[in-house]
Order: structure tokens, then sequence, then C-alpha cells
């Protein structure tokens, strides 16, 4: 919708018209194009844009990478069943977190990542349950509670 002109504001419109077309006679705008004078063509700027965000992923790939070949997970001391079942227990009473250590190894043969989680005393024969994941009691190697300082805490 073009802005209606007020009585007022005509002269002004039409002096600034008859500006913009005496500019143009001066200096008739020309069509822009590249000559490349090297063999040189730049990629169209899209593509630039394109490359950017794929190294970006590179980059953090990368980083993501050397963070998993640099970690160590020592092993920890492997517990009985009935002491990993009175971990589970006062975890459970006491609502504490846990970690746990499984006894698997990766392709490396470095243990894998421990399992952080509240255990809401779902268990049977086979299996416990760390949050919504399934644990066989055979695969543990190591749990422990995970008592966390509260940040009123302060040691001066």
């Amino acid at each position: 919708m073009a802005k209606r002109i007020e009585p007022w504001e005509a002269a002004v419109v039409k002096d600034h018209q008859r500006i913009s077309a005496y500019k143009r006679t001066l200096h008739p705008r020309t069509r822009k194009h590249f000559i490349p004078y090297n063999e040189y063509e730049d990629r169209p700027f899209g593509l630039k844009w394109a490359t950017a965000y794929a190294m970006d992923e590179l980059v953090k790939g990368i980083h993501e990478n050397h963070k998993d070949a640099a970690k160590v997970s020592l092993p920890l001391p492997e517990m009985s069943r009935s002491q990993i079942d009175a971990v589970l227990q006062e975890a459970w009473l006491k609502h504490y977190p846990v970690s746990i250590q499984l006894s698997l190894k990766d392709d490396f043969g470095r243990y894998l990542d421990q399992i952080n989680g509240w255990f809401h005393g779902e268990a049977n024969y086979f299996y416990f349950m760390i949050g919504s994941k399934k644990v066989l009691w055979e695969d543990v190697r190591h749990i422990q509670l995970v008592k966390e300082v509260k940040w009123s805490n302060i040691d001066l």
C-alpha cells in the first residue's frame, strides 16, 4: 500500500523525484559483473555458508573423538551381589543417586562410562532399574552412592 502524501509534503516529494531523476542521468547504473583476472572463480555465497556449517560440525566431531580417545576409566573393585544389594537398598531408603561401573568393555578394552541415576526399588532376579534403564545383575562391577554436596555448605 502506497503512503498517502499530505498536501504540504507534495512539493518536497516532487523536488526529491526531480533530484533523483537528475542523479540517474549523471550517474547511470551499470551492470555489475565479475571478470576473472587470474582464472579464480569464487564460490557462490550460499555454498560458502554451507561449507562453514559443515566445518563447524567437523571440528566438533574431531574434538569429541579426541575426548573419547583420551578418556581413561580405571577399574573399581569388584563387588558381590549382596554388597550391590546393600548399596541399592540404602539408595532406595535414603533417596540417594547411584553410580554404577559395568564390567563390560568397549572395542579398545576400556570399561564403559559409568551409569548415574536413581534407584526406585524396581528389581527382579535378572535385572534392576536405574531410572528407565535396565541393568543386569551380572554386568555390575561396582556401585556406589553419590552423596551430593549442598550449595549452602561453605568451608571457611
